[in-house]
């Protein structure tokens, strides 16, 4: 086996890594039947006992059980307990597959499982089958919104990236002052780079030139995520402006041909004693039960690093 000097697994997780502030420690392991992909994506979280590392589970792509396996994990938890950090957490992706070795691994060497949960739609379902999934009252507030001609959805995909990404800063920029954090504008130039680059694409409700809301989807290979949403507080009176944008986006993803699109976190109430979701996170849970997705469980295995 030998180790690759290949920092990116590919554009996405290059652009990942940018976006986000990650560092570019991934790397790539490869012999003759075998592929790894394990970026340490490696983002600094505070926590109440210091630094978190939050990372993905790595993936492993060849002869499920390989003897390679067990070398690779061992080389990789190295790597991650060298971080530095209090705590380190690895979240398993739910879309994907993984060996046996990689869990037993982690859990040997240490980690902790908590059980998560998110909301994913498998956009293979007819279209129709989709629309009766959701909850039964939110028919009538997407179907309004629908049928308002002063709302209109922009898809920003390439060509219009530079007029419209310009009101998308704009509203994210202003939803992270009002946490008290600040968003470097270097950001925006790599989410715009994404776009041209098809990983990303922006839908961006307006009514007449103003932006009420919008949705940041990111895109590897056939799967699609929610990576970024928000509704101008200046505009923001109850309606329901995130129903219509997401089921406008399942509608315009599976049309596009992708596979799965993963909504994001669903929590609850005493989940697991490693998480406690703020009020603001349960009604957002309630709200992406309402719209459908399969409810659909994860690990995140923790582990204190340093004392």
């Amino acid at each position: 086996m030998k180790q690759t000097s290949y920092f990116y697994t590919n554009d996405f997780f290059q652009y990942f890594c940018e976006r986000f502030g990650l560092s570019d420690a991934g790397y790539v392991y490869e012999d003759d039947a075998h592929y790894f992909s394990a970026p340490i994506l490696h983002k600094d979280m505070r926590v109440e006992s210091g630094q978190l590392s939050y990372l993905p589970l790595p993936y492993y792509y060849g002869i499920k059980g390989s003897k390679s396996v067990k070398a690779f994990m061992k080389d990789y938890l190295k790597k991650v307990n060298d971080l530095g950090s209090v705590r380190v957490a690895l979240r398993q992706d739910p879309c994907v597959s993984y060996d046996d070795e990689i869990i037993k691994a982690v859990l040997a060497d240490g980690f902790m499982p908590y059980l998560f949960y998110t909301s994913i739609f498998d956009l293979k379902t007819e279209q129709k089958l989709l629309w009766k999934a959701i909850r039964a009252r939110y028919h009538g507030m997407i179907n309004g919104m629908k049928n308002d001609a002063s709302k209109e959805i922009i898809v920003v995909t390439g060509g219009n990236v530079n007029y419209y990404l310009e009101d998308w800063a704009s509203l994210y920029k202003k939803l992270v002052a009002r946490s008290g954090k600040v968003l470097h504008e270097e950001v925006f130039h790599k989410v715009a780079d994404s776009i041209l680059n098809g990983h990303t694409i922006l839908y961006l409700l307006y009514e007449k030139e103003i932006l009420l809301a919008g949705l940041q989807i990111d895109v590897n290979c056939n799967l699609a995520y929610h990576t970024g949403c928000g509704i101008d507080p200046d505009y923001e009176h109850g309606e329901p402006y995130m129903h219509y944008i997401t089921w406008y986006s399942i509608v315009d993803l599976k049309q596009r041909g992708l596979s799965k699109v993963e909504l994001g976190p669903v929590f609850f109430q005493n989940m697991n004693n490693f998480y406690s979701p703020s009020e603001k996170e349960l009604s957002i849970s309630h709200f992406k039960l309402g719209m459908g997705g399969d409810l659909t469980p994860f690990i995140i295995f923790t582990k204190e690093t340093k004392k």
